[in-house]
């Protein structure tokens, strides 16, 4: 990569290293021309819902919808809300009298969402190995069950602090033994992750370990560079709610940006991801981390 940056008093193009993947992917040339040549020139709203421009648009979003919700394994019962974030799915959302339990490494900022909506927040530790400790979130919840608040657990998919992937499977059917949503922040790894919305355990009952809703930015991908966040969510999330209505893909409609380019994108580099593979991306990620150990 090269840049020129004048208040550094460089004068030149100069050759630097980016490793902050973590926090925004890269832009890839064959994705923003796909986007400028054939996206673009047929952008519209949806006030023009007859013309041919916005019926092209529609179209892009929806294909690239059904891209993102075959990638993170949803079903019948999940809607995919593309441009919502946090917060707005939280205002649209309008949560009362809500017990959130979250990870001990969750910042004031992270929280501040949740805190507009008076959520009692309760902080969960993690074991020495990294993972959240079940055990006294098991005690947490048994001390909320019939105080008349919606519980909720809202875990990011791997440790903030050590990279170790939660077991989302294990604490989605603790949280569901005792009536409370299941909530996921895939952010830091669904760009070299997997991602299942509805998983599968033995000798469980069906919907035990099914996720109520899981978030990512798209931005963190290879390629995401302007790319929209995405919510995935179930149905009944939005019931006994203000703004429930029966048609619930209306309802998401009401808090979705309609961005068709950030739409397209997204589907690209979710689809770029499963043409490069899990195994890949984990071995690439490996000899990268055996790099750097060995010159530090």
């Amino acid at each position: 990569m090269r840049f020129y940056r004048k208040f550094y008093k460089v004068q030149k193009f100069c050759k630097m290293v980016y490793c902050d993947y973590s926090g925004s992917g890269r832009a890839l040339q064959w994705i923003e021309e796909y986007v400028a040549r054939d996206v673009l020139p047929a952008h519209a709203t949806r006030c023009t819902a007859l013309s041919v421009t916005s019926g092209q648009s529609e179209i892009y979003r929806s294909e690239s919808k059904e891209i993102i919700r075959q990638a993170v394994g949803a079903c019948s019962d999940d809607v995919v809300v593309l441009g919502a974030s946090l917060c707005r799915f939280l205002r649209a959302l309008r949560p009362q009298k809500v017990a959130l339990f979250v990870s001990s490494r969750e910042t004031e900022r992270q929280l501040a969402t949740w805190k507009e909506f008076d959520a009692e927040i309760i902080k969960i530790p993690e074991t020495k190995e990294g993972f959240i400790d079940l055990n006294n979130l098991e005690l947490r919840l048994q001390e909320n069950t019939g105080t008349g608040k919606r519980m909720i657990g809202f875990f990011p998919a791997a440790s903030k602090l050590t990279g170790v992937l939660a077991d989302d499977v294990a604490t989605t059917l603790l949280l569901h033994q005792y009536g409370a949503w299941s909530f996921w922040d895939y952010t830091l790894v669904a760009p070299t992750s997997a991602v299942d919305m509805n998983p599968t355990f033995l000798s469980v009952e069906e919907g035990m370990v099914k996720k109520d809703a899981l978030f990512f930015n798209c931005e963190k991908f290879v390629g995401g560079i302007q790319g929209p966040y995405v919510t995935v969510v179930k149905r009944d999330v939005f019931k006994n709610t203000p703004i429930y209505c029966e048609d619930v893909e209306m309802l998401a409609e009401r808090i979705e940006q309609f961005r068709c380019a950030e739409a397209v994108r997204a589907a690209m580099v979710i689809q770029l991801k499963e043409a490069i593979g899990l195994q890949n991306i984990a071995e690439r990620q490996d000899n990268v981390t055996r790099l750097v150990l060995f010159i530090s």
